[in-house]
């Protein structure tokens, strides 16, 4: 027995039943379904058949029956045989006709300027109305150039981005804290006498 479980009743042949009687169409459709089945199921016992008109009738749909079921056939060897060598073979492409949904992908090389918005933002130099606000805070010339080297600094390596940073500069100044004296104490020297050393002991204490 083979796996084809059904058969095809096509629309512009179903038209004649509306040309017979009940009878008549029922006789047809039961010819109809003996003969597939006889057919696909390789059933050597097939429908006795109807005889003058009926029969005749009947001819178109045992013929395409038949095509239906070969084309059938042809197409399970050939699943079959593809199943043996593993699987479906790939399709052979066509270069005149390219496969559709495929992407080409195009390299553009060119040249990009990108700007840092930090850098675009934050003045590079030391600017006449920010030295005033340094001057305003008694910062020196010298304390204010190394405060803006620490305030670009920290605000460059920060993610954000602001608009204005001038309002950051004069909140930066007003916590700035000028660098306590360090007291000069003198140091040790190679070669010196335990009494030296007691002395300059004494010296690094405030004791003389």
């Amino acid at each position: 027995m083979t796996e084809k479980k059904s058969f095809i009743l096509y629309h512009d042949l179903c038209e004649i039943f509306a040309e017979l009687t009940d009878e008549q169409a029922g006789q047809l459709i039961k010819e109809i379904a003996l003969y597939a089945k006889a057919i696909t199921h390789n059933n050597p016992q097939k429908p006795i058949g109807l005889s003058g008109l009926l029969n005749a009738i009947a001819s178109p749909f045992k013929n395409h029956i038949d095509r239906d079921f070969a084309v059938w056939l042809e197409k399970r060897e050939t699943n079959a045989e593809n199943g043996k060598k593993g699987g479906r073979p790939p399709k052979k492409k066509n270069p005149n006709n390219p496969v559709k949904g495929v992407t080409a992908t195009v390299t553009v090389t060119d040249t990009v300027s990108v700007i840092n918005t930090k850098q675009k933002n934050i003045p590079q130099v030391l600017a006449p109305d920010w030295q005033a606000y340094a001057k305003n805070n008694n910062l020196n010339p010298q304390q204010a150039n190394l405060e803006f080297e620490k305030f670009t600094n920290h605000y460059l390596a920060k993610k954000e981005v602001y608009d204005d940073y001038l309002p950051l500069w004069r909140n930066w100044l007003l916590n700035y804290r000028p660098p306590k004296d360090t007291p000069f104490k003198p140091q040790p020297k190679h070669g010196m006498s335990r009494k030296e050393l007691n002395e300059l002991r004494l010296k690094q204490a405030g004791l003389v």
